[in-house]
């Protein structure tokens, strides 16, 4: 299910001459970018004309923390240049950049509950003033027991919320 909706969004993106970035998992970067490639898109091909930029979410997490909680600046050293590349890549009218992360949830899913709300709204203030649209991915069943305080919280970092 996951996987599906990713490539949807991405080829949303890419119809309209947008740029994609993925910030993921390994294992979803791989089922991503070969679900990509059945569908007819030449990741490659993609990634070399800057339309398409991808990066492991573990990698990005730990590029962005300072003492266990994530930096603004940091962040935006490190999503800055993601971010110009696939604009300046993009060949629509008025181009944005379709993010699909996995970067608060892996923090979520290890526990760092303040850590994955604050990266939420470093993230979300980072993209308020940008032609970015964001897709994250939590899995459900990484709120545990408590799951409707902590659905609760995160949803509250997000414009729209669909359920798997």
């Amino acid at each position: 299910m996951l996987v599906a909706s990713v490539t949807g969004f991405f080829e949303t993106a890419l119809a309209s001459g947008d740029s994609i970035v993925a910030l993921a998992t390994e294992a979803h970067l791989q089922a991503i970018n070969a679900r990509m490639e059945e569908r007819g898109h030449d990741v490659a091909s993609l990634a070399a004309t800057g339309r398409y930029d991808a990066g492991l979410s573990l990698e990005a997490v730990d590029a962005v923390m300072v003492d266990g909680l994530p930096d603004a600046g940091r962040f935006a050293a490190l999503f800055g240049p993601l971010f110009e590349r696939g604009l300046a890549a993009s060949t629509s009218a008025n181009p944005r950049v379709f993010l699909f992360g996995e970067c608060a949830p892996v923090l979520w899913a290890a526990k760092e509950y303040d850590a994955a709300l604050q990266l939420e709204q470093i993230a979300d203030d980072y993209a308020s003033s940008r032609p970015l649209v964001v897709l994250c991915g939590y899995a459900t069943d990484c709120f545990g027991d408590d799951r409707d305080a902590g659905l609760a919280d995160v949803c509250a970092e997000h414009s729209t919320v669909l359920a798997s």
